[in-house]
């Protein structure tokens, strides 16, 4: 295996199921520029499991590294941005940076006043920029995670509000 960048907590990974999504567990101890390095086990945010293509002779914690093209166990979910100075395998092939994208998201739970989630409910989400996102909560009330390049406000409108911002976009 030549040398791959160093995953780490934040860096994405691309799900077939939920698009990308960053990995949300890693050391705590060993960091690399900054944040937590990424392992066989850890999380990403839409609770797949680091699982393959690790590097199984470099141990973080006990546990074997994962890099970029590391692979976790929902919908072949792979890690696509790494360290851009932390390069970890057993040759060395330089690899070009890519910079990490945003890693601002945010999942929202429709409720009731009394805090129960709602299933089925129309909503419409708006970015800063402009982008849409619609659809129907599901059984637990939750929509799509949605990924910004930049912390932002965003306006979220539920409900037959929410329907009828869907036939001006």
């Amino acid at each position: 295996m030549s040398g791959k960048p160093a995953a780490r907590i934040s860096d994405m990974t691309a799900c077939s199921g939920h698009n990308k999504n960053p990995i949300v567990e890693g050391s705590s101890d060993v960091l690399f520029d900054g944040l937590g390095a990424a392992r066989l086990g850890d999380k990403t945010a839409c609770d797949s499991v680091i699982s393959s293509a690790v590097v199984g002779n470099v141990l973080i914690n006990g546990k074997p590294a994962a890099v970029l093209g590391s692979t976790a166990s929902h919908n072949n979910n792979a890690i696509v941005t790494g360290s851009g100075t932390v390069v970890i395998g057993n040759s060395h092939t330089p690899a070009e940076f890519i910079p990490s994208l945003g890693v601002f998201d945010e999942q929202f739970k429709i409720i009731d006043s009394s805090g129960k989630p709602l299933a089925n409910v129309p909503y419409h989400i708006k970015e800063q920029s402009g982008r849409t996102h619609t659809g129907i909560s599901d059984a637990t009330g939750h929509t799509p995670r949605i990924t910004t390049s930049a912390q932002e406000n965003l306006e979220v409108t539920t409900g037959v509000a929410a329907l009828e911002k869907w036939s001006l976009t």
